[in-house]
């Protein structure tokens, strides 16, 4: 009975001093991630889709990058899907419209391709062991993600119009605009860091 006592004595101040250090350390990584999202386009819907893994990214630029990178790429490979969707049923699309949705699900697909790819290369640059190849990596990234966001503002164009059609268009524009704004929160973050290799 005593050896019970003590082991849920035991257990409770250990449960209290987690609770004691995760107040303060949840403040600290959030603003991290504040200062992190303050020259995002959108800065509270960057600060609102990472504060959900501070825990995760704690304050490693890298981390955190990597985070933003892939949330970028989860609504891409969403925005495919739907695309690729749409595009099964084409029955009610004009040929302008079909011709849009194709170079969309093209621009799409390599938007995936280019944010997969950055974030491989943001985890070979956590070992990098010079500052010319922590600077090269970052190159890269800032590359592929620039390409990505360049590419998706052309898929919103090819829905442009008052000839397309009416209930097709906003969904797309959604869908599109959404992927868009995480790459550009995204890339917000790469440039932050990527000025001082971290």
């Amino acid at each position: 009975m005593a050896t019970q006592t003590t082991l849920k004595l035991s257990l409770m101040i250990f449960v209290s001093f987690l609770y004691a250090l995760s107040p303060s350390a949840t403040a600290n990584t959030m603003d991290f991630i504040r200062s992190s999202c303050h020259d995002a386009l959108d800065s509270s819907a960057c600060v609102n889709s990472l504060a959900p893994y501070a825990w995760k990214v704690k304050e490693s630029p890298r981390l955190l990058a990597m985070m933003a990178l892939s949330i970028s790429a989860k609504r891409a490979r969403e925005t495919q899907y739907f695309l690729t969707t749409v595009a099964k049923y084409p029955s009610g699309l004009s040929p302008r419209e079909k011709a849009a949705l194709k170079d969309c699900l093209e621009v799409v697909g390599n938007t995936v391709g280019q944010l997969n790819d950055s974030i491989m290369e943001l985890r070979k640059l956590g070992r990098a062991t010079t500052s010319a190849e922590l600077s090269w990596r970052w190159s890269n990234v800032m590359t592929w993600v620039s390409a990505a966001l360049t590419g998706e503002s052309t898929c919103n164009d090819g829905f442009s119009g008052e000839a397309q059609n009416s209930e097709l268009k906003p969904l797309i524009y959604a869908r599109v605009s959404n992927m868009s704004m995480a790459t550009s929160n995204a890339l917000a973050i790469c440039h932050k860091f990527s000025s001082g290799n971290n």
